[in-house]
């Protein structure tokens, strides 16, 4: 089911593939020298926490999402 919003026609679309993500990773580098960076790619943990550390700084700690629970049919 997909609901429709007068504001949809607004916003893009959202990317599909985990490549056009990285795509558009790479073109906000590149072209305004903004990173994004997922913090779970980065297994240094020194790097990792670091990362952290700066988005709560900019930003506010995260939220954390609620736990997925498994739902059982029948």
């Amino acid at each position: 089911m997909s609901l429709s919003c007068a504001l949809g026609r607004l916003i893009g679309q959202t990317p599909a593939t985990e490549s056009e993500l990285r795509a558009m990773r790479a073109a906000a580098w590149h072209k305004q020298g903004i990173l994004v960076v997922d913090p779970a790619l980065i297994h240094d943990e020194w790097e990792h926490q670091t990362l952290i550390n700066i988005g709560n700084r900019l930003f506010g700690r995260r939220t954390p999402l609620p736990p997925v629970r498994e739902q059982r049919h029948g």
